[in-house]
């Protein structure tokens, strides 16, 4: 599933269907939100590996430090408040309560459809009025393509607050190369693209092309593809609209078999992320 450049920006307790155009040069994808509850003492984010994800993080109720790989400190955020967490960056998070309620929002972010760090710290910013009881109802309000639909304008809306000039990144050396690829790839997931024909349009070879994807988004380019398939043909089958024949077969895989076995591994992990 892709996203096109306008997308749409609700303010809270307006009706649905009175939405503000906002034009944003990205792509936000791979969206899931939930509620965790931490110990004191136990790390959620963990400061050790890279963020695979651009997170927001909203403290209901609780402290906890933010720490780098080297368990320095950024800062303490406190109950209320709200943290940006960058894709690419070390970044932990440690309670200090003997109960921390934390919300959470992991999503990824393509600018130029490549991925990039937005800024290499995190920071924090202040949530729009209504922020908690919006997330909370995405969180506990049954999977339907009505909350998709929240939760990408949950994530629109908070992304515009963080999307500043002076926090961005523009995208440098070899990743720019692939981004015209990319960009095929992902506005024409549903079609059989050879990668050797996205090269050519980058004027690159095959191989750097799939190395650099790889290298950059975590995996080859076919994966990349079949995932962004797998989202789209949920989304599909969970409104309740189509078959899930028809919505594999609109997705771009010609075989069924295949495709529920991929499918059903994505319900997994889905799950599992979700259970983070």
């Amino acid at each position: 599933m892709h996203f096109v450049l306008i997308f749409c920006i609700k303010e809270w307790g307006v009706n649905y269907m009175q939405l503000k155009p906002f034009l944003l040069d990205c792509y936000i994808t791979d969206i899931s939100a939930g509620e965790v509850i931490r110990k004191r003492g136990t790390f959620g984010l963990s400061h050790t590996t890279k963020r695979e994800y651009d997170t927001f993080l909203y403290l209901k109720e609780g402290e906890l430090r933010l720490l780098n790989k080297q368990e320095k400190e950024y800062f303490r955020v406190y109950s209320k408040q709200c943290v940006y967490v960058p894709y690419g960056i070390y970044c932990g998070s440690l309670y200090s309560h003997m109960e921390n309620h934390v919300l959470m929002v992991a999503f990824r972010v393509m600018q130029n459809n490549v991925p990039y760090p937005l800024t290499d710290t995190p920071f924090m910013f202040e949530p729009t009025e209504g922020f908690e009881k919006s997330i909370c109802s995405l969180i506990s309000a049954p999977l339907s393509e009505e909350r998709i639909f929240r939760q990408r304008e949950l994530v629109y809306r908070l992304f515009q607050q963080v999307y500043t000039p002076e926090n961005r990144y523009e995208n440098e050396g070899k990743y720019t190369l692939i981004a015209p690829g990319v960009k095929i790839l992902v506005e024409n997931f549903n079609e059989n693209i050879p990668i050797s024909a996205l090269a050519d349009h980058c004027a690159v070879s095959e191989s750097y092309f799939r190395r650099v994807f790889k290298s950059y988004f975590g995996e080859n380019p076919l994966s990349y593809r079949n995932r962004l398939r797998l989202q789209s043909a949920h989304e599909l089958i969970i409104s309740g609209l189509v078959t899930a024949a028809e919505a594999s077969r609109r997705a771009g895989f010609s075989d069924p078999c295949y495709f529920s076995r991929l499918y059903k591994k994505y319900r997994t992990d889905e799950k599992k992320k979700s259970d983070q």
